[in-house]
């Protein structure tokens, strides 16, 4: 009897344990209004009514699933649509699978070569690509394509500024024939640590380019990125961690990152599509025996976002540089001007004329014909004041003229010596040409110290 129990109780755990881990269908987008669910016997089509209306088909595969799929690695296939043909790529990479036709077949000559673990399966330009991942204990950038006639996985040769140490658990989104990678981690040994940058890679020429900084709200918690929720949404990407209550819709192209309060979402995980303007993903049902289909419109969950920059555009540092570099170069240039063409002030003391730490010796004649031209208006002295100054009864006119010429000629040497720059300026009169005026020089101003 003690026996017959044991035998039950055991038969009734592993039953349980069954029901609760039943294996989970496939979500896979078909277009903007119908999805399929792929499960181990057959294959769902859902589809969109006018009235919003989910309808169901449900159909048994025309053959048996290949040997190397294993029914409970379904929900674990990455999974390309197009045209109504489905890519499955096996986890970790090699084995490729099409659904076509009611039949999922092997269409890949390759093996599970598990080193890509994670790796970004996409499509472009009808043709397969497979990026980054994890095998082996390390983290690699390797970018790989699919040849449909050896039916093998091509290395693709990339160039430029390449994720150095990999790309593990990242964040894809194409938009025309740029995909950016970002929120990945570098992963070696079992150590993994977040690549705080967001690249780019051109589809079209393979280069890749760094782009900028990510935003400080990406924490380094590879726990948290390998159970983050990742949805394409047009040329974004939706994620959401199970246990938060909201979620973010990330635009690279954009730079920027939208964040939206919900508490309807604690089941989205990375077996989530969004099908038009509508999240689906599976509820379990109440006996924890299988799954529903849930979904929900997205117009009812994008309300009230907060919006931060996605990452800090090397690009625009580079333009603010250059525009702060200008500004500087112009302030700096235009001080310099300032103060070049600005008046500079000398003093007048009773034997010499000094500006800064220099000073010039001058004699009586030279300190008598400076004060009047700082106590005259404008600074302007006509030739017929100085000269009378020089002129008395014993000297004839022309040596009162000599002498006022060679004292004024000595006085700008001397000051255009020191100063570099000349200190009297000789002008004709505006009325009468034949009038002749001393001037001090305008960028010189001359204050008399009294003794």
């Amino acid at each position: 009897m003690i026996l017959f129990f044991r035998v039950f109780l055991l038969l009734f755990c592993f039953l349980s344990f069954s029901q609760d881990f039943k294996a989970e269908p496939l979500l896979v987008k078909k277009d903007s209004v119908s999805f399929y669910s792929f499960s181990e016997k057959s294959v769902s089509y859902f589809r969109f009514n006018d009235q919003n209306k989910l309808i169901v088909k449900s159909i048994d595969y025309n053959k048996s699933l290949p040997k190397s799929l294993d029914s409970d690695l379904i929900a674990g296939l990455s999974a390309v649509s197009k045209k109504g043909v489905v890519y499955l790529l096996y986890p970790g990479g090699g084995i490729l699978y099409r659904f076509i036709d009611n039949a999922i077949e092997r269409i890949d000559e390759s093996f599970a070569h598990r080193s890509q673990f994670s790796g970004h399966f996409f499509m472009y330009k009808e043709n397969l690509y497979l990026l980054g991942g994890y095998g082996y204990w390390k983290s690699g950038s390797s970018l790989t394509k699919f040849n449909f006639q050896s039916g093998s996985w091509d290395l693709v040769s990339t160039s430029g500024q390449v994720p150095p140490e990999g790309i593990d658990q990242g964040s894809f989104v194409v938009k025309e024939n740029i995909l950016s990678v970002f929120d990945f981690y570098e992963t070696n040994a079992g150590t993994s640590k977040l690549n705080p940058n967001l690249f780019a890679l051109n589809l079209d020429t393979f280069m890749w380019s760094k782009k900028g900084a990510l935003n400080s709200l990406f924490k380094n918690d590879i726990r948290r990125s390998i159970l983050l929720a990742k949805l394409p949404y047009k040329e974004s990407l939706i994620t959401k961690a199970p246990w938060e209550n909201e979620f973010q819709i990330v635009s690279p192209s954009l730079n920027s990152i939208k964040t939206y309060k919900t508490n309807d979402l604690s089941q989205l995980s990375n077996n989530s599509i969004v099908v038009g303007d509508r999240m689906v993903y599976f509820s379990r049902d109440a006996k924890r025996t299988g799954y529903t289909v849930v979904f929900k419109p997205l117009s009812d969950l994008l309300l009230l976002p907060s919006e931060e920059l996605l990452y800090n555009d090397t690009l625009a540092f580079k333009v603010y540089g250059f525009f702060a570099m200008s500004l500087l170069f112009i302030l700096l240039l235009a001080v310099f001007i300032y103060f070049k063409r600005s008046a500079k002030a000398c003093f007048l003391s009773a034997n010499s004329l000094s500006f800064e730490e220099k000073s010039v010796a001058i004699n009586t004649d030279e300190r008598y014909f400076l004060k009047l031209l700082v106590n005259s208006k404008k600074g302007t002295i006509e030739n017929s004041l100085i000269l009378s100054y020089f002129k008395n009864g014993t000297t004839s006119l022309d040596a009162a003229i000599k002498r006022k010429n060679k004292m004024i000629d000595l006085l700008n040497k001397k000051f255009f010596d020191c100063f570099d720059t000349l200190l009297i300026n000789k002008v004709s009169g505006l009325k009468d040409s034949r009038e002749v005026f001393y001037i001090l020089n305008s960028s010189v101003k001359v204050f008399v110290k009294e003794s």
